[in-house]
């Protein structure tokens, strides 16, 4: 990855930059599409209108920046996975400061508190809104981090320090219902909701676009695809399991899955609540939605991130692995469609290979390793072989012991 990181971000660096300088603020801010260059390439137009018969603005590029926080995300999640200290301490945290730098510019004050406007969060089927909870959740993750690096690799940039501080400090934050559910934006829980069936039933087709205008469908309550669902997804350690089981159940029926990343997304939390049917019922529509697109354009390279997906859905739905906080997790459960599962993972340097049926993990590693095996850390040398009834996931996601029980 670093490799790869520093071509890319060598030729499209002044591109990221200037974006930001032409929409007043500073730091970088990632074109939606793009090319070698790094200038924006998304298409102004789109579909039709059918309302009107013109065609409708393409507002990804305007307003989707919670592409800039995606990018800090996954910048983390390979440093805590390869343990790769040299690239954070030089590339990677050059990219966190100028990402957190976009936020803290991008933040506008309403009265006492700092809170991020005219947004589109995953869902994209609702644009141009406040506050939207994936939005502003991943950006203070992404400052959050990226005044943590500094700290920790000596960063002598003391503005930007205190400015940072300022932000966490004051940027405000959805909070969760005395439901559970986590609110997608300022007005979403507002709007009405219609029967999505019909749309459901030809999810990834946009059949809601031949009987609605875009602005209508943006004043309903209907996802494209994750949205807070895909929050749950990426920052599992920010939220209790009962909050993401009620978002799940709050949000699905209300999502079209338009999007071919949605179902595995929806999968992989279905598993850590526990859903391992509904869970399993994801994957296997996600991966039949891949091999019917797969029929249509071969190896057509914007099918990759779909592809990965579905890959994702298999490896992290069933043995339910997740890096948190620096620290490797596997919560395995096995559909009772399935007898066994094998998989290698690489962690910080070592090379393991996982294999799991209903009542047992083995794990085989090529070094010492610790891990959290349903919350509880365990370690593992050259080979071990837990039973999974000792390690019991109560719904709160802390893990127990049958001998801590007693």
């Amino acid at each position: 990855m670093p490799e790869v990181y520093c071509v890319i971000a060598g030729t499209t660096c002044q591109a990221r930059q200037e974006k930001a300088r032409r929409n007043g603020w500073q730091g970088a801010l990632f074109p939606w599409e793009s090319a070698r260059s790094g200038e924006e390439e998304t298409p102004e137009f789109a579909a039709i209108n059918i309302r009107t018969g013109l065609r409708q603005k393409v507002a990804s590029a305007q307003a989707e920046h919670h592409l800039v926080a995606d990018i800090a995300w996954a910048v983390i999640q390979y440093w805590q996975t390869t343990g790769d200290e040299s690239f954070i301490a030089h590339e990677g945290m050059a990219l966190l400061l100028e990402t957190a730098k976009f936020w803290i510019s991008r933040a506008v004050r309403v009265n006492d508190r700092l809170e991020i406007h005219d947004v589109i969060g995953p869902d994209e089927y609702t644009e141009h809104v406040n506050n939207n909870a994936f939005t502003s959740y991943m950006a203070y993750y992404n400052v959050q981090q990226a005044l943590s690096i500094a700290r920790q690799f000596g960063c002598s940039d003391d503005a930007f320090i205190h400015r940072a501080e300022m932000f966490l400090k004051e940027l405000r934050l959805p909070e969760i219902q005395p439901d559970g559910v986590l609110p997608q934006d300022d007005s979403f829980m507002a709007k009405p909701a219609i029967n999505l069936a019909k749309y459901k039933a030809a999810a990834g087709k946009q059949t809601i676009l031949l009987d609605y205008s875009r602005a209508e469908v943006n004043e309903m309550q209907i996802l494209k695809q994750a949205d807070v669902v895909m929050l749950n997804y990426m920052l599992p350690e920010q939220f209790s399991a009962a909050s993401c089981l009620a978002n799940l159940q709050f949000y699905e029926p209300r999502t079209i899955h338009d999007s071919s990343l949605s179902k595995a997304i929806h999968g992989i939390v279905a598993a850590r609540c526990g859903l391992l049917t509904q869970s399993y019922q994801f994957w296997r529509e996600g991966l039949k939605s891949i091999l019917v697109l797969i029929r249509i354009v071969v190896m057509m390279v914007s099918m990759l991130p779909q592809l990965a997906l579905s890959g994702l859905g298999r490896f992290r739905v069933l043995p339910g692995w997740s890096v948190r906080d620096g620290e490797l997790h596997l919560n395995p459960a096995l559909p009772e469609q399935w007898q066994q599962l094998s998989f290698p993972l690489f962690w910080q340097g070592c090379e393991l290979q996982v294999t799991l049926d209903a009542q047992r993990i083995a794990i085989r590693t090529s070094a010492p390793v610790s891990l959290r095996l349903n919350g509880q850390l365990i370690s593992v040398a050259e080979e071990s072989v837990f039973c999974l009834g000792d390690f019991i996931l109560p719904f709160n996601g802390t893990a127990t012991t049958h001998q801590e029980d007693e």
